[in-house]
């Protein structure tokens, strides 16, 4: 219930103040707008409003005190406690009629600074009278504002607990008992002073841990560091607004003497003098803290492992749901794999790699016991498709099928490497036939050659037969072009090498297909102004040029499109070059390259065609239209410089064709 405060100088009222309820006692400051003093209104008393009168319940310690902390009113109850008349009281400075010093000290620094200060069990006295025994005091003092805000005097208020001898006799007792008790226990117990931090009690437990402390300030025994009352104090959680003993409270803590962890249970109690005190009991949890410090690391490390492995792993649930994914099946996945809350999980079996149901890629095996293991294609929205390899174990319990666990593996390098070491292979074999049959070949053609020339010399100019021999004369130099093509293939012919000006190489090859090209298609160049010099053979590269410049107009007819040949330089190391998709590569190893590209916009081509396009005599072309050497030699030259040839192409988009050609001195 609000109570008010007011008081008369010269005979006027004052300003009305509103206040809050009392901490510990249950009464009000009646308003009286017609006095010049104070009332006090308690439980089954009337409130008497004559200036000056005082009335009040008997056991209510009331008084008004100046900012000397001296009393300017004094209801009964208190000048009884201190063994005086009221009037006798005023003018008497409230710290007299205390015993704990310390007390006293913590008051005051509250109180001057303007707060609300409480005090449980302080010891009290009557100095004018030996006799009167020493009681408690549970006060609560208060500042009282004027309107204005400026602070006027203070508001004690609160109750008086005596301590008889047969009372303290019993206490005593009992406190025996229970320091018997407290003594006989692992957990260290000690009790100190709310107000002062005095310790009053050590067990044996908490001397032999922490040393004798009994009479010394808690925080500067139990704590090292410390230059006064701990932050983490818990005495604010250990009294309720009323006064009484809260809900024990309980923590953990690292106590910063021994190092050690504890779990530590506060609570208020009564202590044997009557003053309400601090008891706290510590268990030593070190060696759990320890176990769960190495739990805590091992999940980590744990953790750090499955997520940093190079392998896909994800776990499932006995539903088929994703409880844990690491980062590298969620690269291959996606990101939704991230498991959520129930509702939002993903049931894996609905992802891509394993549809359809009932082939090797069923997860359904699982649940039976059986292991999983096969090898699927990922078509991307962007990008290459991707080849991933997919193993599972079921996670069997005494209830049977618990779960699995899942390990995805993106093999697109390693399949990409296999189709490469096959390619090469197969091209090794393709030129070592082809080389063979060539060298017999044109050891017979030239014997042919040679008897044809011998007819033709000796057959008369006249005679029509002579025109038919020459005929077979020129049938004879293309067989043995062809020838040439194919060893220099298969890397047979000898290059004339010497350092080119590639610039001026292209911008020749290009006036050369020009001539034959179609308006419909466009040429667009784009070279570095200083390429490296290259060690090459120009006329076999002139020839690779061509080459590829006629294959990319003639992928574009009739539709038309853009050629575009770019040079740049590029700096990438050996295995940069390598494992570029589509490529193959010569024993490359310089850190510098011509990197040449030669795209077009025209029909592109299809995997399988991808998959033959460096076989010599292969060709998409109309019979008569092309023989299927142009990328097989170039394939030849380029590996034969020690560089790297790659292809990408789409059906539909085009096709690019990339030439890496080290710097001289790369080979």
């Amino acid at each position: 219930m609000p109570f008010y405060i007011c008081w008369g100088r010269g005979g006027k009222t004052s300003q009305i103040y509103p206040k809050t309820e009392l901490a510990h006692i249950d009464i009000a400051i009646d308003n009286l707008k017609d006095g010049r003093g104070f009332a006090f209104e308690g439980h089954g008393l009337s409130n008497q409003k004559t200036p000056g009168k005082v009335s009040s319940p008997s056991k209510i310690l009331a008084a008004l005190i100046d900012h000397h902390f001296s009393f300017t009113f004094v209801n009964d109850a208190l000048a009884k406690s201190c063994g005086l008349a009221p009037d006798n009281l005023v003018g008497k400075c409230l710290w007299d009629f205390t015993l704990n010093i310390e007390m006293v000290a913590l008051l005051r620094e509250k109180l001057e600074a303007g707060e609300m200060a409480a005090c449980i069990g302080l010891p009290h006295f009557d100095k004018n009278s030996p006799d009167h025994p020493e009681s408690l005091w549970d006060i609560t003092i208060e500042p009282i504002h004027h309107a204005s805000g400026q602070m006027e005097s203070f508001l004690l208020t609160g109750k008086e607990r005596p301590v008889s001898a047969k009372a303290s006799t019993e206490n005593q007792g009992d406190h025996e008992r229970l320091l018997t008790i407290l003594d006989s226990l692992e957990a260290v117990v000690y009790v100190a002073d709310m107000n002062t931090y005095e310790v009053l009690y050590v067990n044996a437990a908490g001397v032999r841990i922490l040393g004798e402390a009994v009479g010394k300030t808690c925080w500067k025994v139990f704590q090292s560091g410390q230059t006064g009352p701990c932050e983490f104090c818990t005495n604010g959680k250990l009294i309720t607004p009323q006064g009484a003993p809260a809900e024990p409270y309980i923590w953990e803590f690292r106590n910063t003497v021994t190092n050690r962890w504890f779990h530590i249970v506060d609570r208020a109690i009564q202590w044997v003098d009557g003053r309400l005190v601090r008891m706290e009991m510590a268990f030593d949890i070190t060696e759990r803290k320890e176990m769960e410090e190495k739990y805590r690391e091992l999940l980590e490390f744990n953790n750090n492992l499955l997520e940093k492995a190079p392998l896909g792993i994800a776990a499932l649930d006995k539903d088929f749901n994703v409880v844990y994914a690491n980062h590298e099946i969620r690269e291959i996945l996606g990101d939704s794999l991230n498991p959520g809350p129930d509702a939002t999980r993903v049931k894996i079996t609905a992802l891509k790699p394993f549809q359809p149901l009932g082939g090797p890629q069923d997860l359904s095996r699982l649940a039976e016991g059986s292991t999983l293991s096969f090898e699927r294609m990922l078509r991307q929205d962007i990008g290459m498709p991707r080849h991933v390899s997919v193993k599972g174990a079921p996670i069997i319990n005494s209830d049977g099928f618990n779960g699995a666990i899942l390990m995805m593996q993106d093999i697109t390098e390693r399949r990409a490497l296999e189709t490469r070491l096959v390619q090469t292979h197969k091209m090794e074999a393709v030129g070592a036939l082809a080389k063979g049959v060539a060298h017999d070949f044109n050891n017979i053609l030239h014997s042919m050659m040679g008897l044809i020339e011998l007819a033709r010399l000796s057959t008369p100019e006249v005679n029509e037969s002579r025109n038919y021999l020459k005929q077979a004369l020129t049938a004879g130099q293309r067989a043995s072009d062809l020838i040439q093509q194919i060893l220099t293939f298969s890397q047979e012919r000898v290059f004339e090498y010497k350092e080119i000006d590639l610039p001026a190489i292209i911008e020749t090859a290009l006036n050369e297909v020009k001539r034959t090209m179609p308006p419909s298609i466009s040429v667009k160049t784009i070279m570095e102004k200083t390429i490296w010099g290259i060690y090459a053979d120009p006329l076999i590269l002139m020839q690779v040029l061509i080459s590829l410049f006629s294959n990319a107009i003639y992928a574009m007819k009739p539709n038309g499109g853009e050629l575009a040949v770019t040079l740049i330089s590029r700096e990438m190391d050996p295995e940069s070059v390598r494992i570029q998709p589509n490529v193959l590569a010569g024993a490359v190893r310089s850190n510098f390259y011509a990197e040449l590209t030669v795209s077009d916009t025209g029909c592109g081509m299809t995997g399988e065609v991808m998959e033959r396009i460096f076989e010599p005599f292969f060709t998409t072309k109309p019979l008569g239209e092309g023989n299927g050497m142009g990328l097989a030699i170039a394939h030849g030259v380029i590996l034969k410089l020690n560089g790297a040839i790659a292809v990408k192409s789409n059906p539909g988009k085009g096709t690019s064709v990339t030439l890496y050609l080290p710097r001289t001195g790369g080979f």
